[in-house]
């Protein structure tokens, strides 16, 4: 069977071969894969299927990989209404959207919003996940990076300290991602 240029299965290849691509730094080339799976994808599913926001996410990631973050919100906020839509406003479904949005806010320099989405994605998080689950770790990273830019260092010292500690209860001390940390 031939399989045509709107077959669902295509749009799983390309954002597999997406993923490799980004990994490679090949992020333009990635991103009009990205795009053609999105679009594939709501041609079978609607815009507002919650199916999508995998794939609305991974467009935004794209946009931010290439610093094009006013490019990214709008996607990432399609993310989070979907999402909102589908799961409700304080399910465990909307930390990766939420934190997706945040962090093109911080990036551009819109500090206010951004701290706001972020504590929003780390108080469910840490209601359906629990205070020291690792799911939460990176946005604690991230909204300690917000304090910092502002000149709050202690803020920002305190949850990178909880950050690293949660991480390290993951993953053990000598795991890569503490070298970021």
């Amino acid at each position: 069977k031939k399989w045509d240029d709107k077959n669902r299965n295509i749009a799983i290849i390309l954002d597999s071969f997406s993923n490799y691509l980004e990994t490679s730094g090949q992020h333009l080339e990635a991103f009009s894969k990205r795009q053609r799976a999105l679009s594939i994808e709501e041609y079978h599913l609607g815009s507002t299927h919650p199916d999508l926001v995998v794939n609305l996410l991974s467009v935004a990631g794209n946009y931010t990989a290439r610093h094009r973050y006013k490019d990214a919100i709008p996607l990432a906020k399609r993310a989070v209404d979907i999402t909102k839509k589908t799961h409700g406003e304080f399910s465990s479904w909307m930390v990766n959207p939420l934190n997706s949005l945040a962090l093109n806010y911080r990036y551009l320099g819109q500090h206010i919003k951004a701290e706001k989405i972020f504590t929003q994605a780390i108080d469910i998080g840490e209601r359906e996940f629990g205070v020291n689950d690792y799911r939460i770790a990176p946005i604690l990273g991230n909204l300690a990076l917000i304090y910092s830019d502002r000149g709050e260092i202690i803020k920002a010292l305190e949850l990178s300290k909880r950050e690293l500690s949660i991480m390290e209860k993951k993953y053990g001390p000598k795991h890569h991602y503490l070298v970021v940390t």
